[in-house]
């Protein structure tokens, strides 16, 4: 797959209804990447199914926040629920609005935002016959816990 770059280097790729291509653009860019986490769903549906592709990166992003608000509907929640035609996003956002624990979802146009989101912490869905992508936000904040130093000991002071 072709990959061009502005006078910026910016990634000059709008996100395609057709899922295979969005697919494969993500691992052209990503080919070297071992910690990139890709996972392919077919919901099905009532009246037929609906492809759905989401990715993001291990050890930036939350797992368990993962399998919680994006995992877990896809594969129970949604299962054998009718959608519309033609109106899979639509019906994607209400879902993930109401049902999940899901703070922050944006829609993005463009790989580049979708690919800058992700290498921030969140977790992109592309959904077959939508030209936008759906970004979840699922960083994973370091915490650290209080500790007293291991090279300097106080000698007065409060220790917490």
């Amino acid at each position: 797959m072709q990959i061009n770059y502005n006078q910026k280097n910016e990634l000059e790729l709008p996100i395609k209804r057709q899922l295979e291509e969005n697919i494969q653009a993500i691992e052209s860019i990503f080919s070297e990447w071992g910690d990139l986490v890709k996972k392919k769903f077919v919901l099905q549906r009532a009246d037929g199914n609906l492809d759905i592709f989401i990715f993001y990166i291990d050890g930036l992003t939350d797992n368990e926040m993962v399998e919680r608000t994006i995992t877990r509907p896809l594969l129970y929640e949604w299962r054998g629920s009718e959608q519309k035609k033609g109106d899979a996003k639509a019906q994607l956002e209400e879902i993930f609005a109401r049902q999940t624990e899901a703070v922050d979802i944006s829609k993005k146009k463009t790989m580049m935002e979708t690919i800058g989101c992700v290498l921030n912490g969140d977790t992109a869905m592309f959904i077959d016959g939508v030209d936008t992508a759906l970004v979840l936000s699922t960083k994973k904040l370091p915490t650290r816990s209080i500790d007293s130093p291991k090279k300097e000991a106080g000698l007065k002071g409060p220790k917490d």
